[in-house]
């Protein structure tokens, strides 16, 4: 199956597809994508039009509330702004509580951790010997 014209990168979460349209949810966007015929204000607008909208468009349906699709991306911050020779380095990973972020340390292998109670965790580099 082809994907229609419009459709970027990003993470779908939810489809919605009938008889002669179809409506994506995508991670981080606060509104719906809508492809397909568009009659009697089927893509939520309010218009009245009657055509084929040919590629998704994630910018004139309404913004809806649906739960995980929008998000804070989490930050990273070092603890000391110069990390010496033979020091540990020492980041923190701020955002929303209970949120589990992945990374990597110096090309290994994914890790994660999850985001604690007061926004943010701590995780150490640390120094080999």
């Amino acid at each position: 199956m082809d994907s229609p014209q419009g459709y970027k990168f990003g993470c779908i979460t939810q489809v919605e597809a009938g008889g002669h349209s179809t409506a994506v949810i995508k991670l981080g966007s606060v509104r719906y994508g809508y492809v397909g015929h568009r009659v009697d204000g089927s893509m939520g607008d309010g218009s009245g039009q009657n055509m084929q909208q040919q590629s998704f468009d994630f910018i004139t349906p309404p913004i809806v509330a649906v739960c995980g699709t929008i998000c804070d991306p989490p930050t990273l911050t070092a603890v000391s702004p110069t990390i010496c020779p033979g020091e540990d380095a020492v980041f923190v990973i701020s955002g929303t509580a209970g949120a589990i972020v992945s990374y990597k340390l110096n090309n290994g292998t994914t890790q994660t951790a999850t985001i604690g109670a007061n926004g943010s965790v701590l995780v150490t580099v640390w120094t080999k010997c």
